[in-house]
């Protein structure tokens, strides 16, 4: 699985690099590419225990620290929910607040299967690290000619919103290539009753672990910085709603 994080962390040094808020679809690609080898490992391990009449992988959960460079921990946390649930894993937070502690560390939990978890433990960094560079040069493109284009409430609320549409935008895409991956099996029936089975497992071993969970009062979002995160994560504009981003919280 490392050879992906590679691949990502070279665009990463590229994006860096040129400086430029056209790089996104640069980005993108490398992205897809990463993920789809991450997924089909993930869907190959499952298949052949299933086909060598083996149990499951174990289902735990995965403690992922979140950055609060810039003050835009919340953001950061929504992007690594999406993504995670998007690789079939279920999510809760810890310390999810806009103004929290200082010294507490905002957690996202993600319960998965030991491969899931693998998988993401190694893309999620390598995603939010190239989101960080992505929201702050794409926030200075839209905004510079704008009248309000440098309050500082414009600005932080456009780079969240970006973060949190990105992390959607990358959720859309890793379904779909699940999808792909799926149906360029010759049996993608019984590959789909796998996947459906390896859900399972991991919601009631989510609801073991968290039984008792309240939602957060969720994250302000801009419309333009979301679509313009989301658009860069892979995701047409017609046909976008902005949801009501609201995460389960353990106490």
């Amino acid at each position: 699985m490392n050879e992906y994080k590679e691949t990502i962390r070279l665009t990463l040094a590229a994006l860096r690099e040129e400086g430029t808020a056209d790089r996104g679809h640069s980005a993108r690609q490398i992205i897809v590419t990463s993920l789809r080898g991450l997924l089909g490992e993930v869907l190959a391990n499952a298949i052949n225990r299933y086909t060598d009449g083996k149990k499951g992988e174990a289902v735990n959960v995965l403690r992922y620290e979140i950055s609060e460079d810039g003050y835009h921990g919340k953001a950061r946390a929504e992007l690594v929910a999406a993504v995670a649930e998007a690789f079939g894993c279920k999510v809760a937070t810890i310390n999810n607040q806009f103004n929290k502690d200082k010294d507490t560390p905002r957690v996202v939990l993600i319960v998965g299967t030991v491969s899931a978890r693998k998988a993401l433990g190694l893309v999620l960094p390598e995603i939010v690290a190239t989101v960080d560079v992505l929201s702050s040069q794409v926030m200075n493109a839209e905004l510079k000619d704008r009248k309000d284009g440098r309050i500082n409430g414009v600005r932080r609320d456009f780079r969240r919103s970006y973060m949190a549409g990105f992390g959607y935008g990358v959720a859309f895409m890793v379904r779909k290539l699940h999808r792909e991956i799926r149906n360029g099996f010759t049996d993608s029936d019984t590959v789909a009753e796998i996947q459906v089975a390896e859900q399972v497992r991991v919601e009631a071993k989510f609801a073991e672990l968290y039984p008792v969970l309240h939602m957060d009062k969720g994250i302000k979002l801009r419309e333009d910085g979301w679509l313009a995160g989301r658009m860069t994560g892979y995701v047409p504009r017609d046909g976008v709603n902005i949801p009501d981003v609201r995460r389960a919280v353990r106490d």
